[in-house]
């Protein structure tokens, strides 16, 4: 994926990265569920102003941020934007390919629940710190793909801005983390 596609507006990078893949050392996975961040919003890292930790969100487009939730989870979010500090949380793959690793990484049989959670695929694809703000492409990689419907609502597990339908997923997928 050229990484002008993430340049957009976070709204439509997250919609349009529904139904493209993910693909990393011989794993792969289509997107099914992701969730934007915005520089004005409350649950964002990039409200309040620039950090160490949300820099990469205000530098440039098209790299990965990576960060620790709870101290325990892996999240995955490609940033964006051209103007503005952006990202996308990707919330849920499909498995396609590698699924044998992504079984023994994560210590489950149930395909379902290989990546049907932001810190569950990262567990699953082996996705931790050290490729925090990698040029996207480099390690993790994007190819377009084609979505299914997409519907809208409310993000998922945060404690502010509860009220803004900034999440994108699949209908009737069944490998979304939450319906």
């Amino acid at each position: 994926m050229d990484k002008r596609f993430f340049s957009n507006p976070t709204e439509s990078v997250a919609k349009d990265l529904l139904g493209c893949t993910i693909a990393m050392d011989g794993l792969k996975g289509r997107i099914v569920e992701t969730e934007a961040y915005l520089e004005d919003d409350l649950a964002s890292h990039a409200h309040g102003g620039r950090t160490e930790r949300n820099r990469i969100m205000y530098e440039e487009y098209g790299y990965v941020y990576i960060y620790l939730c709870y101290g325990i989870h892996n999240m995955l979010n490609f940033t964006t934007e051209k103007d503005n500090a952006g990202a996308v949380l990707i919330r849920a793959l499909e498995p396609l390919e590698g699924l044998e690793e992504m079984r023994d990484n994560r210590g489950v049989e149930d395909e379902k629940d290989l990546c049907n959670g932001p810190g569950k695929l990262c567990e699953a694809f082996g996705i931790d710190k050290e490729m925090n703000e990698t040029v996207v492409g480099e390690e993790i990689r994007v190819e377009e793909g084609e979505s299914g419907e997409v519907e809208i609502s409310t993000r998922v597990g945060i404690s502010e801005a509860k009220d803004r339908e900034l999440r994108f997923y699949e209908k009737d997928n069944r490998y979304v983390s939450e319906r």
